[in-house]
């Protein structure tokens, strides 16, 4: 008996029609500069061109949150979340579609994509036109405090300052040579993040770096303060400018006793405490005595108050640690003899703990 076997039918996919999606999406980050600016719930909207693969090729702001912090967020929102493409006939496709933000300072809100109506697929993404002066100060200034903000929180201290080191519109200060609103806010921003990069490197130990940071973050704030600027906006930007310009000048002055007081024992001590505390502590106090050494570390917000003991033995190492600040019968504990006690103190005390 003859069989005859007939040839096998491919099957169709199960799904041979499927608009793309969001797999994994990166939540938005809202950052610390818009925070400080007590804007609340905003949304931005951004073009995501997809390739069939479903990688990032393209993406450009649909509509702006007003507030260029929050826009570069959506923007890195959008960049790190993975998707799946469109499904036509079984094939995945390219294509643009909406990816919305929604930025609260109480949660989180998963950002969500949708399809843009008449959108044709790309062949491959288009080429960018050269940012404009001011887009390109734009991007340096939101770019350094996004680097520092985000170097700070994973505790890359080193990225965090070199992220502010490297933008030049922060030593150049290009946001004075904008013509347009935007000046105002772009100085504001690259003052708080120069301000906040020098306090930083104040509590590490690097005195030199954080002189920089603030004598340019003060360079700025003097610029808002001229009879010059816009009336509209000094109404705001003084009373900030005069209590950041006032800070430095004192982070400045506490540099100087600190070099006096302590000099380089500093950094070493400091970055050895805030590698036993969480992140976003600060070293404000330190006195040193002959191979002993004291460390006054706020934790996050300057709550959880704790003090250090260290020795120097080839290299400083912590010998003891105890809430609160240590006192003479603490020091006596550890072996500290009464007199070294005593200098320590008078060495917190002329740094300026």
């Amino acid at each position: 008996m003859l069989f005859v076997t007939a040839p096998l039918v491919a099957q169709a996919c199960r799904n041979p029609y499927q608009d793309a999606t969001v797999i994994r999406p990166a939540p938005p980050v809202y950052p610390d500069s818009a925070r400080e600016l007590g804007l609340g719930i905003v949304s931005a909207k951004v073009i995501v061109t997809l390739s069939p693969t479903g990688s990032v090729i393209g993406i450009k702001i649909a509509q702006s949150t007003g507030n260029m912090a929050l826009d570069h967020a959506a923007l890195v929102a959008a960049r790190q979340s993975t998707y799946s493409p469109k499904i036509v006939n079984c094939e995945p496709v390219a294509g643009d579609y909406m990816f919305r933000v929604t930025f609260d300072p109480e949660r989180n809100w998963p950002p969500s994509l949708a399809r843009m109506p008449g959108a044709t697929p790309p062949s491959s993404p288009s080429p960018y036109p050269s940012p404009s002066p001011e887009e390109a100060c734009a991007m340096q200034v939101v770019g350094a405090r996004w680097g520092f903000d985000t170097g700070r929180q994973r505790r890359d201290y080193d990225r965090a300052l070199q992220s502010v080191a490297e933008a030049s519109s922060m030593q150049a200060g290009c946001a004075a040579k904008i013509k347009s609103p935007q000046r105002f806010s772009l100085e504001m921003l690259a003052g708080s993040t120069l301000s906040r990069a020098a306090d930083l490197a104040f509590q590490l130990g690097r005195y030199q770096q954080a002189r920089t940071f603030a004598t340019q973050a003060n360079t700025l704030y003097a610029q808002m303060l001229l009879p010059s600027i816009d009336q509209n906006y000094a109404r705001f930007l003084t009373p900030n400018a005069k209590a950041n310009l006032q800070a430095n000048d004192d982070l400045l002055q506490r540099i100087a006793r600190r070099e006096t007081c302590v000099g380089s024992a500093s950094a070493p001590i400091t970055s050895l405490v805030l590698s036993r505390m969480p992140a976003g502590s600060s070293v404000p106090g330190i006195g040193v005595a002959g191979k002993y050494a004291v460390a006054i570390a706020y934790g996050p917000g300057g709550y959880a108050v704790r003090s250090f003991l260290l020795v120097n033995q080839g290299g400083w190492k912590v010998r003891a640690s105890e809430g609160g600040a240590f006192d003479l019968a603490a020091y006596q504990r550890n072996g500290v003899p009464a007199s070294i006690a005593s200098k320590l103190a008078s060495s917190v005390a002329c740094a300026g703990a």
